[in-house]
């Protein structure tokens, strides 16, 4: 046998990991801390796209969300009025933006936003998107092996269908849709949505959310403006969130705040107040809110820092989304801002990830 021909993959098995921007920008974060992430994402690609209507296709956005397969952030959003939606993507092993990537052909652009309803499954890299309901109850999946966006069976009517809703994927369960205003949680079988649990005609408001924390396999959802929020347990229990000082929503209408799971161990949820720049924590575990999280106060936003980013807030603003990373712990905060380069922050809620280690930093076709 010749030993020689075993000795290229024998020594490609040795290698560790490829580190990254990001990676390296994690890592540099004690549990509270932040950190501008060096990367540049030009304005041009999120803020008044020619095409993709007015304003930023970050705006009343939610959750971006995150593929370990393929190492990317990724984000489906348009600007306001008639406009297309763009495919925003992170490439961590380039550290560079493109928002250049085909979205379904079959999403209405009479009106709408991005909203809480991107959605990704972990094992495969398939991305979910829910659009406005200018498409009524359609959503799209894009299979990452062939980059191909497909249409799955429609989600079920029943009393109403919000303009703004969500969709999220539970490990083990697959892919939800939250529908609030007269809809329902549903989750898709394979071949068609089941009716999971009522949410009836005004517990919710629209924008929203649905978020996945995989660690205590808890996912908090409803919420829209000024409406009820729930939480679903490991044991498919459902119950209603009560006694927090905020709203859980994918918007700024009406002061609410984003809300994203902290990837981090434990069973925590952080929101952030776009209207108010204030930040709060949801402990699952507990079933309580924390009063306001402490904000960065450091000056040089490329040091790693205690507190939270200092994001843009105001009326009118609604110009964020935040993306969990399970495999790093942190979450990633990005921001627009008008015709100028936008903002990406780093951020680690807790502890270290819980899972195991990042894959190798590859960038696939």
């Amino acid at each position: 046998m010749k030993w020689s021909r075993f000795i290229p993959l024998m020594l490609s098995l040795a290698i560790p990991a490829q580190a990254s921007v990001l990676s390296d920008a994690a890592n540099t974060l004690q549990p509270g801390q932040s950190v501008k992430l060096n990367t540049t994402l030009s304005g041009s690609l999120v803020n008044n796209v020619p095409g993709a209507g007015s304003g930023s296709i970050l705006s009343y956005g939610g959750k971006g969300v995150w593929d370990p397969v393929r190492n990317e952030a990724r984000y489906v959003g348009k600007g306001g009025g008639t406009g297309t939606y763009l495919f925003l993507v992170y490439d961590e092993a380039t550290n560079v933006w493109t928002n250049n990537r085909g979205v379904p052909s079959g999403i209405s652009t009479t009106s709408g936003h991005g909203y809480d309803g991107n959605a990704v499954d972990p094992s495969t890299g398939d991305h979910y998107y829910r659009p406005y309901y200018g498409t009524p109850r359609r959503v799209y999946k894009w299979t990452s092996a062939t980059r191909v966006w497909s249409q799955l069976p429609d989600l079920n009517a029943n009393n109403g269908f919000s303009c703004c809703g969500s969709l999220e994927w539970i490990s083990g369960q697959g892919l939800f849709s939250i529908d609030g205003r007269g809809g329902w949680l549903q989750r898709f079988n394979g071949s068609a949505w089941a009716n999971v649990y009522d949410l009836g005609t005004t517990s919710t408001g629209y924008h929203e959310i649905g978020s996945y924390e995989s660690d205590s396999g808890i996912m908090v959802f409803g919420g829209g403006n000024s409406g009820q929020a729930y939480r679903r347990d490991p044991n498919g229990s459902i119950n209603a969130i009560n006694g927090c000082a905020f709203d859980f929503s994918s918007a700024a209408a009406n002061g609410v705040g984003n809300v994203t799971a902290d990837p981090g161990p434990g069973s925590k949820f952080v929101a952030f107040f776009l209207e108010t720049g204030n930040w709060y924590e949801y402990d699952a575990a507990a079933d309580s809110c924390s009063n306001q999280l402490a904000a960065r106060s450091a000056a040089n936003p490329t040091v790693p820092a205690n507190g939270t980013p200092p994001l843009g807030a105001g009326p009118g603003v609604p110009n964020e989304i935040d993306i969990p990373i399970p495999e790093y712990g942190v979450i990633l905060f990005v921001q627009e801002n008008g015709s100028n380069d936008g903002a990406v922050w780093v951020y680690r809620h807790s502890g270290a990830p819980s899972g195991p280690p990042p894959p190798p930093v590859l960038q696939l076709e």
